[in-house]
């Protein structure tokens, strides 16, 4: 029976503020490029805001998870791990890259962008938001876990020299690389997170709750001056990366809750998933039947688009559960025994 890791309400409070951004995000830009919705100033200012740190917060978590949970030491423990990440993170985005490009096919003449190359979208560019499993996949692929001090600092030290590339020289064509040159920093950073036990170390030090609100503040106030004044540049993006993450982690860490809140924060986090797959094909899948029928009041998109990018995945998840198998769609790990999970408790650690 594979162990189970120990659940981390930061992690989770974490995992939910990224997810219901990312729906956010992609929600209000379907509203926009269909016309239903004009690009305002807020629109603008709050897209340019969450794509500072929402999908980063991802990468995050999944690097912390990471290190947390599967030892990666030899070659053995790498092809493991590689296989295991094939299959829980290629299920999923085969599955649903599929259906999204099946639907786009289906309603061609509603949706904003064009269904392309299903081959193309499988293996070379792949389509949002399935994009991020696509890099992550390579990340696992490239990455190994920190065993030292000493590791840690060269694992470090090369996702910032090539972030620093990515930041101040074109990158290449091919999607994995320049993906993996943008996006690695991110999860080397939850890897170091979990190695030197920020939470513990955060936990012990007073006021830092009040650290992280004022942070969130800056960050906030921070996004307003920069779009009010048009600022834009890759480091400064970055840098706003930087704080909005480190805002959003100090207070999820610093936060006290009760039980009850942190089994509703694990029950929110427990449907991320199902959420981040679904939600545009939710939306994006009404707002293509009432174009259909000719509506186009944007209240009324507006608030059957959030309730159905949020519900709508929330049920299938809920469904899928209760028919077993067909979670295999979702979570392909639960169904299916891999070597790195015997490695997991071979070396004594918490899957």
């Amino acid at each position: 029976m594979i162990m189970k890791r120990t659940r981390e309400t930061w992690v989770d409070l974490t995992k939910v503020l990224a997810c219901v951004l990312v729906a956010l995000g992609h929600f209000f830009q379907g509203l926009a490029g269909a016309d239903i919705i004009g690009v305002s100033a807020v629109y603008t200012w709050f897209k340019q805001t969450i794509y500072y740190f929402h999908v980063p917060l991802f990468f995050l978590c999944s690097g912390y998870l990471y290190q947390k949970g599967a030892p990666v030491k030899s070659f053995k423990d790498w092809k493991a791990n590689v296989v295991k990440k094939l299959v829980v993170l290629g299920v999923p985005f085969a599955v649903f890259s599929c259906l999204s490009w099946g639907l786009k096919m289906v309603f061609a003449a509603e949706v904003n962008n064009p269904a392309g190359d299903l081959l193309q979208i499988l293996f070379i560019h792949p389509s949002s938001p399935y994009w991020y499993l696509y890099t992550l996949f390579f990340m696992f692929l490239i990455t190994p876990t920190m065993n030292n001090k000493g590791a840690a600092f060269a694992i470090g030290a090369m996702a910032a020299g090539v972030k620093w590339v990515a930041l101040n020289w074109s990158t290449t064509n091919i999607f994995a690389v320049s993906s993996l040159m943008n996006h690695e920093i991110w999860f080397v950073l939850g890897m170091v997170i979990a190695f030197v036990d920020l939470p513990k170390l955060l936990r012990k030090q007073r006021n830092m709750q009040f650290v992280g609100l004022i942070m969130s503040v800056l960050f906030v106030a921070g996004s307003v001056a920069v779009y009010s004044r048009r600022l834009n540049s890759n480091i400064l993006t970055f840098m706003f990366g930087i704080f909005g993450c480190s805002a959003a982690v100090i207070t999820a860490i610093t936060a006290k809750f009760s039980d009850e809140t942190k089994k509703t924060f694990q029950s929110l986090a427990d449907y991320t998933m199902p959420v981040f797959l679904m939600h545009t094909i939710f939306a994006a899948g009404l707002r293509s039947v009432l174009l259909k029928f000719g509506v186009t009041n944007a209240t009324i998109h507006i608030a059957a688009g959030l309730f159905i990018s949020f519900a709508g995945p929330v049920l299938v998840g809920f469904v899928l559960k209760k028919l077993k198998w067909a979670e295999f769609i979702l979570y392909p790990g639960k169904f299916i025994k891999f070597k790195a999970d015997k490695e997991v408790q071979k070396h004594g650690r918490k899957a």
